[in-house]
């Protein structure tokens, strides 16, 4: 394997002297990457936890790992919460790959007026798994040792009553997110608020014109629901890090 620095497992058994590879990820060390016996790998429960391995062996299909060392890293603060509008199923993976790599906190699917073709009606615990490896693959790929939580879909009506923290929504009208720079960092959660495609009804539209609530221009054009939601939460992640 090249340099084990450059890759990333995931590794939902772990403790502070062993982790334990699942199946799946244990054939992508060995076929894959060819990791060999006594090679140092790099492994996180995505909970933020690093821990740097060595391989001693595979027990039942599973790669064991020596925990050499191991390190914690803080999550990003103040912590984003995206709720977005749910598009179709393959642009919301997009959505999940591309937070998941930014670092978002959590992701809740809203269930708005203009959502179409139902999808997660009937499939979300089916779609759930695939869901969940496709923010596995992103996390290990962005080196990120943190996971994001993904809510089942949430009404706009129930989402709304307890938002907490600064609460950003996506809207054509609003100010740039960079005019409001002070509201962004002065509370320790951030709610970001996306439609679906179609964008908020007339009546979600109401119910969004809070005092505490900051509308966000975004861009100069309209925007998918997916490329809104990464947008928006990139550049709420580029002023905290300044």
């Amino acid at each position: 394997m090249r340099d084990y620095r450059h890759f990333l497992f995931f590794a939902e058994k772990a403790t502070p002297e062993k982790v334990t590879l699942d199946q799946l990820e244990t054939r992508h060390a060995v076929n894959v990457l060819r990791l060999t016996e006594k090679s140092r790998f790099l492994a996180t429960d995505g909970r933020g936890t690093t821990y740097k391995c060595i391989h001693s062996g595979i027990i039942n299909r599973e790669l064991e790992g020596i925990v050499e060392e191991k390190w914690y890293s803080e999550q990003i603060s103040p912590r984003i919460h995206l709720f977005t509008g749910i598009p179709e199923r393959d642009p919301f993976e997009s959505i999940l790959v591309d937070c998941t790599a930014l670092g978002t906190t959590s992701i809740s699917p809203l269930i708005c007026d203009f959502s179409q073709n139902k999808w997660w009606e009937n499939a979300w615990e089916k779609q759930l798994a695939r869901f969940q490896n496709k923010m596995i693959a992103s996390m290990k790929q962005s080196l990120s040792p943190w996971l994001p939580r993904l809510c089942n879909p949430v009404h706009f009506s129930d989402a709304i009553k307890n938002l907490t923290g600064t609460v950003l929504v996506a809207d054509p009208i609003g100010q740039s997110i960079f005019v409001n720079r002070e509201k962004v960092i002065e509370k320790n959660e951030i709610t970001i608020l996306v439609g679906p495609p179609g964008g908020f009804s007339p009546s979600e539209e109401e119910q969004l014109k809070k005092p505490h609530f900051v509308h966000v221009k975004i861009a100069g054009t309209r925007l998918r629901t997916e490329l809104a939601s990464t947008v928006l939460c990139s550049q709420a992640l580029g002023i905290l890090m300044e």
